[in-house]
């Protein structure tokens, strides 16, 4: 029985050697594998910079530049554009439309093309302030605006003398527009802007700092001014089409900062500055990063903005006049103002002591 049992602890043994054995060979040619990647945190500050600057190219070049220091530059370059939007406002004014005075618009399916000239002439005795052209071949329609309320007698007139160049018996679509209904046109233009500024405050509050809300509602509201002000300046017809776009920039330029500030806020959770310098860094390696994006983004949207100027015909040419001066200064100032806008607040704050820092 004692043999016997000694042969067992013999085969548990031997069993338990070989099993030690895989286990070490195994363990062996684990020791031969390469180690995995050590997982690190992204550099965050100049180290950054300088790896992808020696990559060259644009991108190379970008990252040479130093975003924040020209940031006071940035400033008087935006307060010059509004200084002259300003005066170009007060000089000139807004030149309102039919949709927002009082006027008539009238609308008829003459079914093959047509000049602006060839109307013009026509209609000499009742001259339009606006001829425009919807749709096309046998959906072409003719619009025509007047800043003023026609009487029944000049709309027949307009009636008879379009039947008669055209063919047919035309029947034209009359709408009227009164000082009321204009002036209540442009209250509501006015309050839906207060609106949507009111919401991006809320909503970068909530996601962001109120910093934040407050630096890119600013730098909003400096695009809509620099824009209203080209507008009054070149004496474009202000419509309904002008309230859509400026709420489309709104939209854009919100949107732009929001890349922004999101990537502020991912590197700041990755390394939180110190001190101004860190600041200063965090700014200007979190602008590096989303230059190249937000230039592409700008360029793309404005070749569609840009097709329809120059191709969209009278009807669409304030809307994408006012839509290209808008891209442009909005991908501007989500660069060179909002965020130039926050650092200058957060140094502030560093600077009285209300700003928690982390510690070395």
């Amino acid at each position: 029985m004692s043999r016997k049992g000694k042969g067992w602890e013999g085969r548990r043994d031997l069993a338990g050697g070989r099993s030690e054995d895989r286990g070490d060979s195994y363990r062996l040619k684990r020791q031969g594998d390469p180690p995995p990647p050590r997982r690190e945190s992204p550099p965050l500050a100049e180290e950054m910079g300088g790896a992808a600057s020696s990559a060259g190219g644009f991108r190379g070049l970008v990252d040479r530049i130093d975003f924040v220091r020209f940031r006071r530059v940035y400033y008087l370059v935006t307060l010059a554009f509004l200084v002259f939007g300003g005066i170009a406002l007060a000089w000139r004014g807004l030149n309102l439309g039919v949709d927002f005075t009082s006027g008539t618009r009238i609308e008829v399916k003459v079914g093959k093309e047509f000049t602006d000239e060839e109307v013009y002439g026509l209609l000499k005795d009742v001259p339009p302030s606006l001829v425009e052209r919807v749709g096309v071949g046998e959906g072409t329609s003719l619009v025509l605006r007047y800043k003023r309320v026609l009487s029944q007698e000049e709309v027949d007139r307009v009636r008879d003398l379009l039947s008669r160049h055209f063919g047919g018996d035309l029947t034209p679509t009359v709408s009227t527009v009164d000082p009321l209904v204009g002036r209540e046109l442009a209250r509501n233009a006015v309050y839906s802007t207060l609106l949507a500024a009111l919401g991006i405050v809320v909503y970068m509050t909530l996601r962001f700092e109120y910093r934040m809300a407050l630096a890119g509602i600013v730098s909003i509201f400096s695009v809509v001014g620099i824009v209203i002000g080209f507008i009054a300046l070149l004496q474009v017809e202000v419509d309904v089409t002008f309230i859509t776009a400026i709420l489309t920039i709104v939209g854009y330029a919100i949107s732009d900062t929001v890349i922004v500030f999101d990537r502020i806020r991912e590197n700041r959770r990755l390394r939180e500055p110190r001190d101004a310098e860190g600041y200063l860094s965090l700014v200007n390696t979190s602008i590096r990063q989303v230059f190249v994006r937000s230039v592409n983004t700008v360029l793309t949207v404005l070749f569609a903005s840009l097709a329809l100027l120059v191709l969209g015909g009278p009807g669409l040419y304030t809307f994408a006049l006012t839509l290209t001066l808008g891209l442009f200064f909005g991908a501007y100032a989500s660069l060179a103002t909002a965020s130039q806008l926050w650092l200058e607040w957060t140094l502030w704050d560093l600077r009285r002591g209300r700003l928690r820092t982390a510690r070395a």
